[in-house]
């Protein structure tokens, strides 16, 4: 039996037992020190590797309603060809008429640009018209109508779709063309250079946006690493603002994200190269001084001008 001796109200140990104390503490202060320094540890692995796998996280949607300008997106013209994202002459004409019978103003990009910049406003129910992936279609029938309403457009080029003609592809723009059009008010930004697609990112044929995922090197049989990937978007990135450059003349460089896919990482990219405004596939607040830029999908065969008009009322209510 131990035997402890009383001073005043506090117990008195003994020599040995105060060392056992002492190690007992020292031993938990230890283990304590350990599970902080493993905790600290996955927190930083955490932050370091989320960047690379966080997958095609879109703009969030809002309720947020007024704000201007509207910018609507469109994609591939055609008279029979069938896609959720193809529309007819004719449906885009009903389109063109009802904003011009409803009195908005269809701005260039770089008026909203300009605004932008300088924090300026714009004319009331400001409507910018855009096009994706740079389809021939917007030589031949859109073009033409635009140019008949006295409107303007501007076309985000897939600019190796471009550089290199794919026949099994749907026809694309030529550097003559563009230029051509550009004497007509349109303009030409990137849509990246040859990021319009979906690439492995495992060993079950999962795929992801190539903008926003981390490749399967199947050769190698291994993801590549975070700055092969840094590396990969950022030369993609670079190198279609400066054959869009180089082909056009000096230019504001802007950005839309293929498939409407970014991340904190493509962003910061962006930003490094001074990508002066960048634009998301899907509808959101207007916000200005941001450099992301939300977009109203107007080219799908089941949006009627009806439809569209009531879109744009909610949109500037």
């Amino acid at each position: 039996m131990r035997c402890h001796k009383m001073v005043g109200s506090r117990i008195k140990y003994s020599r040995n037992e105060n060392l056992t104390i002492l190690y007992g503490v020292i031993i938990m202060k230890a283990r304590l020190f350990q599970m902080l320094f493993l905790f600290t540890g996955v927190i930083l692995l955490w932050s370091f590797l989320w960047p690379t796998v966080e997958y095609a996280k879109e703009a969030p949607p809002t309720k947020a309603k007024g704000h201007a300008p509207a910018v609507l997106t469109y994609h591939h013209i055609d008279e029979s060809d069938q896609s959720s994202a193809t529309i007819t002459p004719e449906l885009l004409r009903s389109h063109l008429v009802m904003l011009k019978e409803n009195g908005y103003n269809v701005i260039g990009m770089e008026a909203l640009l300009e605004a932008h910049k300088q924090n300026k406003s714009l004319p009331s129910k400001s409507v910018v018209l855009t096009f994706d992936d740079g389809y021939e279609s917007f030589y031949t029938h859109a073009a033409p109508l635009l140019k008949e309403f006295g409107m303007t457009a501007t076309n985000f080029v897939v600019v190796e779709s471009t550089d290199q003609k794919n026949p099994n592809e749907l026809p694309h723009l030529s550097w003559d063309q563009m230029r051509e059009l550009e004497q007509q008010g349109m303009t030409f930004y990137s849509h990246t250079y040859d990021s319009h697609q979906k690439i492995p990112t495992d060993t079950n044929n999962r795929s992801g946006p190539a903008l926003t995922s981390r490749k399967y090197l199947k050769e190698e049989g291994r993801l590549e690493t975070y700055k092969e990937y840094h590396q990969r978007i950022k030369a993609d990135i670079s190198l279609a603002n400066q054959r869009l450059v180089e082909e056009l003349g000096e230019q504001p460089a802007l950005l839309a994200f293929p498939y409407g896919a970014y991340d904190e990482t493509v962003l910061d990219i962006s930003r490094s190269l001074d990508i002066e405004l960048m634009f998301a596939a899907n509808e959101g607040e207007y916000i200005p001084g941001s450099k992301l830029l939300y977009r109203m999908n107007a080219g799908t065969p089941s949006m009627s001008a009806e439809d569209l008009a009531i879109k744009l009322k909610n949109h500037f209510r």
